[in-house]
């Protein structure tokens, strides 16, 4: 957990360092020079030659065999695939950096939402976006007579590009 917390934080400072065309391209070198590359040389090999080593026909067993019968009947049927001398050491290792590269790229994908969220949010009252005010209800009042009164009390030190007009003539 601890290491996903440090890694989010490293992804948010690379989409702040960036930017929207440096991410484009390194998530275009990921995904062409990478990925390609790994589907294309040892994924397809291994996949080709594993498919050549799968039985004709594996149907499922009958369900009164139970869930250990299930197990042993796949095991034996499959016994040339896992015995298989590369798979747990070419294979294995390019399913992992496969998976590496998407995980990568949804990673920065969510780090770079977040940040455009948070750019959305601080620009916000610039554009007189305001967050609603919070009132709370009076026994004789309308709550929108309450929202109203916060809005025009504490809301008109928010329009910031009219204070700083009205300020810099001063």
């Amino acid at each position: 957990m601890l290491l996903i917390q440090h890694s989010t934080v490293f992804f948010h400072a690379m989409c702040r360092l960036l930017g929207y065309q440096g991410i484009a391209v390194v998530m275009d070198m990921i995904l062409k020079d990478m990925v390609k590359f790994l589907i294309k040389s040892s994924l397809l090999q291994f996949t080709k030659t594993l498919m050549s080593g799968m039985p004709k026909s594996c149907k499922l067993p009958r369900c009164e065999c139970g869930s250990t019968g299930a197990l042993s009947y796949c095991q034996a049927h499959l016994t040339d695939i896992v015995q298989y001398p590369y798979t747990k050491t070419e294979l294995f290792q390019s399913f992992r950096e496969f998976g590496n590269c998407i995980i990568f790229c949804l990673l920065i994908e969510q780090a770079l939402s977040q940040e455009e969220a948070c750019d959305l949010l601080h620009a916000a009252l610039f554009q007189n976006i305001f967050p609603r005010a919070f009132a709370r209800k009076m026994k004789n009042q309308k709550p929108s007579k309450n929202v109203w009164r916060l809005t025009l009390k504490i809301y008109k030190l928010f329009q910031i590009l009219r204070n700083w007009v009205r300020l810099s003539k001063l």
